[in-house]
């Protein structure tokens, strides 16, 4: 499997665990899922073939959406949660993992009316094969 969908595959799978229903991937939710939620969105892999093994990094973007600006200590605590269990994703089926960087950013989505609460979280894993 690709490194950028293992990686994917064991945050998607390590959220739906703590937060049940509230993960969404490959489209948004529709407008009456219930807030807050948890949106995984594009994935980057920037790889380097060596004369054995395949070594890079991946990028992960998740967004939390909140309806509500006065609860902005949940989609912190949700944003933290995540990057929490991204740093516990120490291996797969195929590689080992490091969290190496997460830029975290939360803003006013005012695409809708009225203007939601949105946390932007960009994860960075250095991965090597497993051996």
């Amino acid at each position: 499997m690709d490194p950028q969908q293992e990686f994917f595959t064991a945050l998607r799978e390590r959220l739906k665990e703590r937060y049940p229903g509230k993960v969404h991937d490959t489209t948004l939710p529709s407008e009456k899922t219930p807030y807050p939620f948890i949106y995984l969105g594009g994935t980057e892999q920037v790889d380097t073939q060596t004369k054995s093994v395949l070594i890079g990094r991946v990028s992960q973007s998740v967004r939390v959406w909140h309806s509500s600006p006065h609860q902005r200590g949940t989609l912190s605590a949700m944003l933290a949660m995540t990057k929490q269990l991204a740093r516990g994703i120490e291996h797969t089926a195929h590689f080992k993992w490091n969290v190496t960087i997460s830029m975290e950013q939360v803003m006013d989505d005012t695409t809708v009316s009225p203007p939601l609460l949105m946390g932007v979280l960009e994860i960075t894993a250095e991965f090597s094969p497993l051996v």
